[in-house]
Parts: structure tokens; C-alpha cells; sequence
């Protein structure tokens, strides 16, 4: 028997509620969602900005030395370090709009090499004291320990050095003593290369027959007294001006194979990046026109190389 539109009507208004109801329950839940969302999206753009700001206020400190050239060397009236590289430094952290600090130390925290020792990475370098240091090779042996940004500085000559008198032939080393600059790329490691590839008799040397010097001044200071037989260095200018190269112009370089740039631990990956990319959009600009310019034009009163021999792309 059919049912009237009295006994149908409860019905109805129950089935109308239940769907009101569960209309009303999938629009909370949707909105609790939307914000779940929009807290997580609000809460990791935070982050990110947050990790921004600090990459930017970061600051960057790298340790510098004073080799009385026209790359790097003390202002006595305004004890300030100036040169080539400090420039270098200064234009590259601008660009990459990083605020960077120079730090003098003793080369010898950034690379330490004692005589006939393995030579180690630096404390300075190795304890955080500073995040680079300014110019250095990566030679063989430095690459086991740190990482290196790209070159500024083109690669240069290395040469054995005798006071002008002496009749010392750079193709027999035997017995004699030789003077180094501590930490430098040309060491006595490098040196015993030169047995083999270049065929000069007693290029290994034993322990009693090397001398380290803190400086090219004290190397000089050690040649000129008679302390040190020969020098092995690179090509610096004080050591071309004032001893005798032993060694012919197209004497080759066993030491590193490229030039000068930021040393850094290996860890310090956003450096090296940064760095990089920066440097890269700097060459070429008149900007690093006049860098290179300045080796003669600002630098000029001090010993060194000029843009062509110094500079990228020259």
C-alpha cells in the first residue's frame, strides 16, 4: 500500500539534514587541510629567507701574508697590506656581495713544511681560525688536504739562484746545501723531481742539506752570508735582481700545475662556489682592466711581476 506525502516527510527533512551535515564536516576538514598547507608553505619560505639572511650577514675571513712584492706587501705608513691580491679579494667579495675580512698570519698557518718533513696543512687553516687563505698553488701535495678556488695568479717559473760568483752547475747538486722559502710550493719534495725528469745529480736531498727560511728576505740573507749553497724558489724579482740564476729560461716548473688562487678546506664547498662564480664574471671587465693596471700604476714602487705575467686572460 502506498505510503502518504504525511508519513514521507520526516524522511525527507532527516535525509536534507544528513546532507547538510556532511557538507558542513568536508568543509572543516578542507579548510583545517588549506591551513595545514599554508602553515607548511609559510613555515618553509621562514626558513629559507631566514637561511638568506644569514648567508648574507655571514662574515668571511682570509688570512693574508706580506712577501714584499707587488701581489702582496705592507704599507708602512698606512700599515695596511696592499697589492694585487688584496685587490683581487676586495672586488670579487664585492661582486658576491659577501662583506670578506683580510687577516694577516705567518704563511706557515696557512701551509707548513719543515725540513725533511712531509710537508702538513696549517693550523690556522685547519682550526677554522680564518676560511681561506690568499694565493696559493695547488700543488700535489696540498691537494690531498685542502680544496682550491680557481687561479688569479698565472702559474710561474721556478729557478735555482747562486750568488753572482759562484761557479756552482745547477746539473750537479751533490753535496751541496740548499736554502727554501717555508711553505712554498718549492720545496725539497719538488725539487728531488728533478733527479729523475730533469737529470740533475743530487736533487734528493738529505736532512742535513736543507735549510727553511721564514721569508725571501732570509733566504737572500742565507746566500749572501754563505749559510746556503744555492736557493731553489720561484722566479721572484729581489732573487732575479740581485743573485744569478743557475738555471736556463726554459727551465720547467715540477712543482704545481697552475697558478695562484684561494686555499680552503675541503668542507667549504659555498666558498669555493661563490668565489668562483664571482671571479668568473670579474675577468674580463674593465673593472679587472684596472686591477691588472694598478700592478705597475699603484704597485708600481714595489718588485714584481707585470699584468701580462700576473693577470688571467693577459
Amino acid at each position: 500500500m502506498a505510503r502518504s506525502s504525511e508519513s514521507l516527510r520526516p524522511v525527507v527533512i532527516l535525509a536534507i539534514l544528513l546532507a547538510l551535515a556532511a557538507s558542513l564536516v568536508a568543509l572543516i576538514l578542507s579548510s583545517i587541510s588549506i591551513a595545514k598547507y599554508n602553515d607548511g608553505t609559510i613555515e618553509v619560505n621562514a626558513r629559507a629567507q631566514t637561511r638568506e639572511n644569514k648567508a648574507q650577514s655571514q662574515v668571511w675571513t682570509i688570512a693574508i701574508s706580506d712577501y714584499g712584492v707587488n701581489l702582496e706587501y705592507l704599507n708602512e705608513a698606512t700599515n695596511e697590506i696592499k697589492g694585487y691580491n688584496v685587490d683581487i679579494v676586495n672586488a670579487v667579495c664585492t661582486l658576491a656581495n659577501k662583506t670578506c675580512i683580510l687577516v694577516w698570519d705567518v704563511k706557515q698557518r696557512c701551509w707548513d713544511t719543515e725540513p725533511g718533513q712531509r710537508a702538513r696543512g696549517g693550523v690556522g687553516l685547519l682550526a677554522r681560525w680564518y676560511d681561506a687563505c690568499t694565493g696559493w698553488v695547488n700543488t700535489y701535495d696540498r691537494s690531498l688536504t685542502f680544496a682550491f678556488t680557481r687561479a688569479f695568479v698565472k702559474k710561474k717559473d721556478v729557478a735555482l739562484y747562486a750568488v753572482n760568483s759562484s761557479p756552482v752547475d745547477y746539473r750537479n747538486l751533490t753535496g751541496l746545501t740548499v736554502g727554501f722559502i717555508d711553505g712554498w710550493a718549492s720545496d725539497e719534495r719538488c725539487l728531488a723531481r728533478y733527479a729523475e725528469s730533469a737529470d740533475i745529480t743530487g736533487a734528493s736531498l738529505t736532512a742535513s742539506r736543507i735549510l727553511h727560511y721564514s721569508s725571501a728576505m732570509r733566504l737572500m740573507q742565507g746566500l749572501r752570508s754563505g749559510e746556503a749553497d744555492i736557493a731553489f724558489a720561484i722566479r721572484l724579482p729581489q732573487l732575479e735582481s740581485d743573485f744569478q740564476r743557475l738555471t736556463p729560461d726554459e727551465f720547467p716548473n715540477f712543482c704545481y700545475p697552475d697558478g695562484a688562487g684561494m686555499m680552503t678546506r675541503k668542507d667549504n664547498t659555498e666558498f669555493i662556489n661563490w668565489w668562483n662564480e664571482a671571479f668568473d664574471r670579474l675577468v674580463g671587465t674593465p673593472e679587472y682592466d684596472k686591477i691588472c693596471e694598478r700592478l705597475s700604476t699603484e704597485h708600481g714602487h714595489i718588485q714584481g711581476s707585470g699584468a701580462k705575467d700576473v693577470c688571467i686572460g693577459y
